[in-house]
């Protein structure tokens, strides 16, 4: 759907919402065009993020999302 960059939130103890508002121009575009892309579809009734390791940004992506929401 998008590349969502990585902003080195790492650890649980380090996400708070002052990281997750202060996102450049290009990443919170992306947030805007996944948004967008999920809201076209009537049918979804949730959304998995996922990765194959830990600390990449799972938490942050998921927080996002919803803060674009």
């Amino acid at each position: 759907m998008g590349n969502i960059g990585s902003r080195g939130i790492n650890e649980m103890s380090q996400i708070n919402l002052d990281n997750i508002k202060d996102l450049g121009y290009e990443t919170k575009e992306a947030y805007r065009t996944l948004r967008t892309r999920v809201t076209l579809y009537d049918d979804i009734k949730a959304i998995a993020i996922t990765s194959s390791k830990p600390k990449e940004g799972k938490t942050s992506i998921a927080l996002s999302l919803a803060i674009s929401m």
